[in-house]
């Protein structure tokens, strides 16, 4: 069974403001394996717009999505995300929205 979570759909921010932290960004994770409780998984996905930040969207395990935008930099991006357990089965992607606004 694959990994699954749900999550935010949006995430608004200004340029300049440093770096962005959202908690609960993701929540209802799910490792995909009821059976084997021994299973993590981590985040991975890529962004639309890379120029746009000085430090790229990372989500960690617990669920929280971190970035900062570049400087001067605003518009808007998608962030894809999937999840992916310790046996390697990867979940559907998600596509999110990031706004940085002037």
């Amino acid at each position: 069974q694959e990994p699954s979570f749900n999550a935010l759909t949006e995430v608004e921010t200004f340029e300049n403001s440093g770096e962005v932290t959202v908690a609960n960004f993701a929540t209802s994770i799910s490792t995909g394996s009821d059976s084997d409780k021994t299973q993590t998984l981590y985040f991975a996905g890529a962004v639309g717009k890379p120029w746009m930040y000085a430090s790229e969207p990372v989500l960690n395990q617990a669920g929280t999505l971190k970035f900062t935008p570049a400087a001067n930099a605003n518009g808007e991006d998608t962030l894809v995300v999937y999840a992916v357990n310790t046996a390697g089965v990867k979940s559907v992607n998600r596509t999110y929205n990031i706004t940085v606004l002037s």
